[in-house]
């Protein structure tokens, strides 16, 4: 029982943990009209349209 708690706590630990780095990190910069974005994240870099489309 008592490694269950351990386990979970851990498991708890990691998503807040990963959470607050990836907010930490995370840089979203619209292009104005707000029907797309550039989203920056660990170093790496997205571009989002308003319906969820991504350009390569």
């Amino acid at each position: 029982m008592k490694e269950k708690i351990i386990v979970i706590c851990m498991l708890v630990l990691c998503f807040i943990l990963g959470h607050v780095a990836t907010m930490y990190t995370m840089s979203i910069e619209t292009d104005g009209n707000g029907d797309s974005a550039y989203i920056s994240v660990f170093g790496l870099e997205y571009f989002k349209g308003i319906n969820g489309y991504t350009v390569n």
